[in-house]
């Protein structure tokens, strides 16, 4: 009886074991945006248009010439934010960037527009679902910078005054 009973806990125990690791594998996947960011910089515009379609096309379940029609919205979307994006490293005031950063949501825009044109009703309500989520994520990683930097400042003051009264 006791070999039965020690049997299940080390079994349950190794379960969850294998559990815990897998969701760990997943949370360290998550935080692996930089480098897949840093990959894309060494991409050409048909490469990362062609990844973006192949995505697309599993996601939405597109049609040959909707994936083609999708693949070259991308590669004008791309081009046109690339030059942007290479305009904006080179502006000296808020201003040039904020027009700029308006031009690209521009793009955005046209681009989505362009996308929504040819989508089936079913496939245009999951286009605007995962756009949703993705926004929502760039939020909650924009508000875990904001926390992160405000953070960091309360430490500077904090080691700050300490110098100050030694």
């Amino acid at each position: 009886m006791k070999k039965v009973i020690l049997s299940a806990v080390v079994l349950i125990a190794s379960v969850c074991n294998i559990n815990a690791q897998e969701h760990n594998h997943k949370e360290g996947e998550k935080h692996d945006h930089a480098a897949k960011k840093e990959e894309r910089k060494d991409m050409s515009v048909a490469e990362v248009a062609d990844a973006q379609t192949k995505h697309a096309t599993k996601v939405l379940t597109l049609t040959a010439d909707q994936a083609k029609q999708f693949n070259a919205a991308t590669v004008k979307r791309i081009e046109a934010n690339r030059a942007l994006r290479a305009e904006m490293k080179t502006a000296a005031d808020k201003e040039a960037k904020k027009a700029l950063k308006t031009k690209a949501d521009a793009n955005r825009a046209e681009f989505d527009a362009t996308v929504k044109g040819f989508l089936t009703a079913e496939q245009a309500t999951i286009w605007t679902a995962k756009k949703d989520k993705m926004h929502e994520k760039q939020e909650d990683r924009k508000e875990d910078r904001k926390k992160a930097k405000k953070g960091a400042k309360k430490e500077a003051k904090k080691i700050e005054e300490i110098e100050i009264e030694d």
